[in-house]
């Protein structure tokens, strides 16, 4: 039956894409034809995996769950499993393409199977009651949403300025999961330290590149497929809003008693909105409704998620997990839970944490340390009985992350590899003490950054002045009035000391980046949308709304700005969308020896590269080394005992070209990085004279300079 509500739904439903495809056909119409050919493979891996994920759900005896948390908490488990099985298939040689069609193919099965039984499972409740205006809040994701589908058919190097226009992504996050697939495998790379981070998310863009069978058509498809990420934040939102709702969330369905005598009937009394049965259970979902709408509202308004949907980064995917771990620790605040119950929730929240350690280390201070500290403040008879909690959580996070750790303990010694080195001293190829103390060197603040003071204003800057206003000035507002309500709870307690742990873990122990700072957005969401259950008077309620959309206003314009700045130039827009010719032809500013190296050099032609490690858009078989490790370039030039000797390196490994990219190199040395003292144009005027041929000069800018040069070595 067909409800006021359900109709509204799908009025604003209609209006958000209507308005969605509008501004986009407005801005650049040729993205909605991007979409259609490089979203499909995005769309169903998702959709397989989530569905498929939610077979595990029934096997963690989590007690009856509505239909959002089985889809959630199978997002979660689909998406956490899936890199671990691409992890194991690429060890073993298996990056086939036929080999992932027939997986995939066999998860597609389960996934149908998964749909029958998740509609015989749908929960049923009465229809629940949302005020038709508060509905129409939805429409202020509209201007994001555009956004996001515009900056996500942009090729990787082109946003962001503050991201070097994606350095990262140039150098690993796309270019190692290019070179798995080149090799067939997935190895040590003694060239590339970032090899050896936990790549959840990357090995999700090795098999999208897989599954096209081309990496830049992969690329597409995985900047996507990290934008559904984003989106799969705005559905755990809506679910934690769903969840959270009251002090003692439950999952399962309750009779007519219980939903009487519950926390949210309790809550409705408050109100002044009394009812037995049904109807207050319409009335509960009416709240649940309005804190879940405004929760995912806010969510979706967040810069950060705009933001990072433009670049094939990973925190899309971290901040997913953390929000799932989050919304599963939190039913574990029912005292009526048996132990077993409560721990079940808790070993879930610590697998979704392991997961998100497994996108990135820095979740291990940001995800899985703050949880592990909530999980100590849940109501319990004593402190064993929470310290049995974390214990499972724990445990459970270690086997989600365990994987990376089993990885980088084989190939490198140590499992956290190239992080806590001192400790394990772990010199794997590629690597040594040098090349220890340099990686911590280059990622330790500077001495005027190195004081309290100093990290205090720095965070301040950074989270809630950030000039872009990523985090939003409504995010900190809206869970300031929740916190300073008096109906703040334990919840609210525990998230605000989940955000205090993480902002004192950013602040002491990590270097700074506004980036890194990114799970902090998840206490704050909850508090924020459960700020609507402060305030019950219309006028509140109102004053509360007027607050996101406000928020939301001021995010559209920052936002807005920032692609603007990026992709206009004089007031007219860079046709950039689909445009990745534009880095593989060397068109682009500091990229025209990409033109040289792609379509003059011969298809066996092998190049050196200094000083650059912005591998990806390479179409020839380029060696290069990032600045942290051993470059074996490098040591041949310092052991050498004249000139004849470095050329007869380069012949013996086989180097038809050498490419130097000083601005490059100069770059690297104005910055805490560095780079080697004995690469100067001195070194290749001699090598000049040893038989290395110059061949090009690369200039860019206005006027034009020198940024580049190339090099043939000859007899090779």
């Amino acid at each position: 039956m067909t409800t006021p509500t359900s109709r509204t739904s799908l009025i604003v439903l209609l209006v958000a894409v209507v308005l969605t495809g509008l501004i986009v056909v407005a801005v650049a119409p040729v993205t909605l034809l991007l979409l259609l050919v490089d979203a499909a493979p995005a769309l169903a891996l998702v959709a397989i995996t989530t569905l498929a994920g939610t077979w595990v759900v029934p096997l963690l005896r989590l007690g009856k769950l509505p239909l959002r948390m089985q889809l959630l908490i199978g997002t979660g488990m689909g998406l956490g499993i899936l890199p671990a099985v691409v992890l194991l298939s690429g060890l073993a040689g298996l990056l086939d393409r036929t080999y992932w069609l027939v997986v995939l193919g066999l998860l597609a099965l389960a996934a149908i199977g998964a749909l029958f039984r998740l509609n015989g499972a749908r929960e049923q409740q009465p229809p629940t009651q949302t005020r038709g205006a508060f509905i129409w809040l939805w429409l202020l994701v509209v201007p994001f949403a555009a956004v996001t589908l515009l900056v996500t058919v942009v090729p990787p190097g082109f946003l962001w300025a503050k991201e070097g226009g994606g350095y990262d992504v140039l150098e690993y996050h796309l270019q190692l999961p290019k070179e798995y697939i080149q090799e067939g495998r997935i190895a040590h790379t003694p060239h590339n330290v970032y090899g050896n981070f936990p790549a959840n998310v990357e090995l999700l863009y090795t098999l999208c590149m897989v599954l096209r069978g081309d990496p830049y058509a992969g690329a597409a498809t995985a900047k996507i497929l990290n934008a559904l990420l984003a989106a799969g934040c705005v559905f755990a939102a809506y679910v934690a809003g769903r969840s959270c709702h009251s002090d003692h969330p439950r999952h399962s369905e309750r009779s007519e008693e219980s939903s009487r005598n519950s926390p949210s009937a309790r809550l409705l009394a408050t109100l002044g909105m009394t009812g037995t049965g049904w109807h207050a259970h319409a009335c509960v979902g009416m709240i649940q409704s309005r804190v879940s709408i405004a929760t995912a509202v806010i969510t979706a308004t967040v810069g950060w998620l705009t933001y990072l949907s433009g670049i094939a980064y990973v925190e899309n995917g971290m901040l997913l997990f953390t929000m799932i771990a989050t919304v599963c620790t939190l039913p574990a605040t029912d005292p009526s839970l048996s132990h077993r119950q409560r721990h079940t929730w808790l070993a879930v929240a610590g697998l979704m944490a392991g997961f998100a350690c497994g996108c990135k280390y820095t979740a291990i201070l940001l995800t899985a340390f703050p949880l592990s500290i909530m999980t100590l403040l849940l109501p319990a008879r004593n402190w064993t009985v929470r310290f049995h909690g974390a214990i499972m959580f724990g445990a459970a996070t270690l086997i989600a992350f365990s994987p990376w750790a089993i990885k980088n303990t084989i190939m490198t010694g140590n499992p956290l590899f190239p992080l806590a080195n001192t400790i394990f001293d772990a010199q794997p190829e590629g690597w040594g003490e040098t090349e220890t103390h340099h990686f911590n060197a280059s990622h330790a603040l500077s001495p005027e950054e190195s004081s309290l003071a100093s990290r205090l204003k720095i965070a301040w800057q950074r989270i809630p002045a950030d000039p872009l206003q990523r985090f939003g000035v409504s995010l900190f507002v809206l869970a300031a009035l929740r916190l300073l309500s008096r109906a703040r709870n334990r919840i609210d307690l525990m998230l605000l000391t989940m955000f205090a742990v993480q902002l004192a873990c950013w602040t002491m122990f990590t270097h700074l980046y506004a980036r890194f700072a990114v799970p902090m957005i998840v206490p704050l969401l909850l508090l924020a949308g459960r700020a609507f259950l402060s305030w019950p008077s219309r006028n509140a309620q109102r004053a509360l709304t007027a607050i996101v959309i406000a928020g939301a206003a001021i995010s559209t314009f920052t936002t807005g700005r920032y692609y603007v700045k990026h992709l206009y130039h004089n007031g007219e827009k860079q046709p950039l969308e689909g445009a990745e010719q534009f880095f593989l032809q060397g068109m682009g500013g500091g990229h025209e020896h990409l033109a040289t190296i792609n379509n003059r050099l011969p298809a066996d032609a092998r190049i050196l590269m200094i000083g650059d490690a912005k591998a990806f858009y390479f179409q020839r078989n380029v060696d290069y080394c990032v600045v942290f490790n051993r470059n074996p370039f490098i040591e041949t030039v310092r052991k050498a005992t004249d000139d004849d000797a470095i050329m007869r390196w380069l012949r013996q490994n086989q180097y038809t070209h050498v490419l130097v990219n000083w601005a490059e190199v100069s770059r690297l040395r104005g910055s805490r990085y560095g780079f080697a003292e004995q690469i100067q144009p001195e070194l290749f005027d001699r090598l000049t004279r040893s038989g290395l041929e110059h061949m090009q000069i690369f200039m860019t800018g206005d006027p034009p300079s020198p940024y580049a040069i190339l090099y043939r070595v000859p007899g090779n």
